[in-house]
């Protein structure tokens, strides 16, 4: 598995730390904006961040890719199954960095996310 992106997004930031907090092989091939690499250009026409490869299976979404993510690796569960948390879910995702993780609650939506991207913090360049 392969995400293409940049440590500067936080859709990227969102997509790793889902991942290594799902324990999903991936690798990180940096990009920067408009970027040519013909890899990433096929994941994403549009060149926009992050795009994914899995195979022959291609994907340019921060949400579409971690839902994938999660029908892929259905455990541990991170998308909670009720709709009552589901948007309280979205809301946390969606955070632009992990500042508050010194004081972040390990219950919290978010502290999967700012535990995860602490912990994977040195993949990204």
């Amino acid at each position: 598995m392969i995400i293409y992106g940049s440590s500067v997004s936080p859709y990227v930031r969102k997509v790793v730390a889902f991942a290594a907090e799902k324990g999903l092989e991936f690798k990180v091939k940096g990009v920067t904006l408009n970027s040519q690499d013909p890899g990433f250009r096929e994941a994403s026409p549009f060149a926009k961040m992050p795009a994914l490869r899995d195979g022959d299976y291609l994907l340019a979404d921060s949400s579409a890719i971690v839902a994938y993510m999660d029908a892929v690796k259905p455990d541990p569960a991170l998308i909670p199954a009720d709709r009552g948390n589901e948007g309280r879910r979205s809301g946390g995702t969606s955070l632009p960095t992990p500042s508050l993780s010194a004081r972040a609650s390990r219950s919290s939506s978010i502290g999967w996310w700012l535990r995860a991207f602490s912990a994977r913090r040195g993949t990204l360049r």
